[in-house]
């Protein structure tokens, strides 16, 4: 009895193996939320970039880390090439990590005529049909098509089948694909806040909205819709172009609105749609702010979304890729996206390789001014000093007399660094660590340490703007 019971007891406390953080797993990207802050408060909304044309593999994990940064937790998937885990756009049926959707508060769809397998699309069906929040990105009026096995059990969520012959886009967000209102790449949109609307909450800080995509043709919406903004067709590309004279524009169509949709158990569901959305798009400050006020919203906090909106900005590398089919840029994963656009941070690190050269070679020339001239007017450096020995350096001046100083008592002429870390801020600032060996003789080693820099473009031109130096002596 005794062994029985011991035995007992033993199953009891035993506990499965707890599965894995999702953000261990490398076929999708996840940005940490935080309890903490709000209006997120670690909510989870998942993103899903499945589209050949407007680049929302790109656009999304920017979305992403902004919303990591209001508190939310961010996942998003990327449709793949199941072998490589490259990102492929154009694979129309694999998008890992859509179980992630179950735990969901809102889910941002930006996919255009996926086919998913059944067992996939069924948390995108449960997710929806539970009322919980959705919010649709530009082709997602037209998600899916299901050419391959139009009978299933999701067939009618195609974007021309069901009873409204317009599937998920027509029953859910409120329209399928009509057509291009304005000339495709040839007549951009300006969004305008919709006359009556413009206190709404979703457009709260939101006035100017400009992006390169036309308008979509919209034939009607349901009528629990809201219009947050039109879509004023521009007679080119630039922000300044002005609009379309004529019918085109008389009236416009809508380019933003939301949804309170009713649900069978009398129950309503949030649906925010926006037909703006390439990458480039998201240049736009405005739209960005579009789409966090939205998300918030649609988790029900209008009261969380302040009377300028939630701030926006772009962080890390951003340099969008225009639309286009056959344009997405090949040899990328999920977590090269993590801090923006990695050309940009490819294109960062061959700076810094190319700048620690050229003052690599000041030095070792004995040339105070050409190492002076790569810093900024207003540079501040802390040197390899123990406390006490010696002061901060200020500005660019000082930079030029410490080193001539050096130069002239036939000091370090020398210098080995080793990049470790390259990180894009933004645009124009990037910060770099590494290690560093210094030496008045070839092969003698004076000191090593580690350095931090902060590289700023001034001009045109990338000079260092901090340098803070610690040395490895004891």
């Amino acid at each position: 009895m005794l062994t029985i019971t011991l035995l007992t007891g033993l199953l009891f406390t035993m506990q499965p193996d707890a599965s894995p953080p999702i953000e261990s797993d490398p076929r999708w990207l996840v940005f940490e939320g935080d309890s903490d802050t709000a209006p997120g408060n670690g909510r989870r909304i998942v993103l899903v970039a499945g589209d050949e044309e407007y680049r929302s593999e790109e656009g999304l994990p920017m979305l992403g880390r902004l919303l990591s940064g209001h508190g939310y937790e961010a996942v998003v998937l990327f449709s793949q090439d199941p072998e490589t885990g490259e990102i492929d756009p154009e694979n129309l049926s694999n998008i890992p990590g859509l179980h992630l959707i179950d735990d969901a508060e809102v889910l941002v769809l930006q996919l255009r005529f996926r086919e998913l397998p059944d067992s996939d699309m069924k948390h995108i069906v449960d997710h929806v049909e539970a009322g919980k929040p959705v919010v649709g990105i530009r082709t997602s009026t037209h998600a899916f098509f299901h050419r391959e096995n139009p009978d299933g059990p999701y067939g009618h969520w195609s974007w021309n089948a069901g009873e409204s012959g317009g599937g998920f886009g027509k029953d859910i967000l409120g329209e399928t694909w009509v057509n291009h209102h304005g000339r495709h790449g040839v007549e951009a949109t300006r969004g305008l806040p919709h006359l009556g609307n413009e206190a709404h909450p979703v457009l709260r800080g939101v006035t100017d909205v400009f992006g390169p995509t036309d308008v979509y043709g919209i034939r009607g919406l349901p009528d629990d819709s809201t219009i947050l903004l039109d879509g004023s067709v521009l007679t080119g590309m630039n922000p300044d172009d002005p609009p379309v004279a004529g019918p085109k524009n008389d009236p416009m169509h809508p380019v933003a609105w939301v949804r309170e949709r009713t649900m069978p158990d009398g129950g309503t569901q949030r649906i925010m749609v926006t037909t703006m959305g390439t990458a480039e798009d998201f240049s736009s400050h405005d739209l960005r702010r579009l789409m966090l006020n939205g998300i918030t919203w649609c988790t029900g906090q209008d009261d969380a979304i302040p009377s300028d909106g939630l701030d926006a900005p772009l962080t890390g590398g951003w340099d969008p890729t225009p639309f286009g089919f056959g344009t997405h840029r090949r040899g990328y994963t999920p977590e090269s996206y993590r801090h923006g656009s990695p050309w940009v941070a490819e294109a960062a690190a061959k700076m810094v390789d190319e700048r620690n050269a050229l003052l690599t070679r000041a030095i070792a020339e004995g040339d105070a001014d050409a190492v002076a001239a790569m810093y900024t007017e207003h540079t501040i450096v802390l040197p390899p000093v123990p406390p006490g020995e010696g002061s901060t350096w200020l500005g660019r001046e000082v930079v030029r007399s410490n080193w001539q100083s050096n130069f002239d008592a036939g000091g370090l002429r020398w210098v080995d660094l080793r990049t470790e870390d390259v990180h894009v801020v933004t645009d124009g600032l990037v910060q770099e660590t590494g290690r560093y060996r210094v030496g008045m003789t070839p092969g003698a080693v004076a000191d090593t340490g580690t350095y931090a820099v902060t590289w700023k473009r001034v001009d045109g031109e990338w000079l260092i703007d901090r340098n803070v130096i610690i040395s490895a002596r004891p």
